[in-house]
C-alpha cells in the first residue's frame, strides 16, 4: 500500500473543493484521545507510587505461552468469561 492509499479524505459539508477538506493519516489520533491516554498514564503512575499497583514493562515475556495455566477444575474462570460476554451483548 502506498502513501496515497493510506490517506483518507475528510470531506466537509460542501464536498469537493471545500477548503475544510483535508487528507490525514489514518493513524493520526485526535487530541482528546492523546490527552486521555496521558491522563490514564499519570493516574497509573500515581497509583504505583501509592503501592496500589505495579506497573509492567508493556512486554509479554517470550515464554508467556509456555507457562503452566492455573488450575480451574470446575471451569469457573471460563464460565465467568462466558457470562461476562453474554451480559455485554
Amino acid at each position: 500500500m502506498n502513501r496515497i492509499t493510506e490517506l483518507r479524505s475528510e470531506a466537509g459539508p460542501a464536498g469537493r473543493g471545500n477548503p475544510r477538506n483535508k487528507m490525514r493519516n489514518p493513524g493520526d489520533t485526535p487530541r482528546e484521545t492523546v490527552r486521555q491516554r496521558l491522563d490514564d498514564r499519570e493516574r497509573l503512575q500515581r497509583m504505583a507510587k501509592r503501592g496500589e499497583i505495579k506497573l509492567g514493562s508493556g512486554e509479554i515475556p517470550a515464554t508467556f505461552w509456555e507457562m503452566p495455566r492455573p488450575d480451574d477444575p470446575n471451569g469457573e474462570v471460563m464460565q465467568a468469561l462466558l457470562d461476562e460476554r453474554e451480559s455485554s451483548r
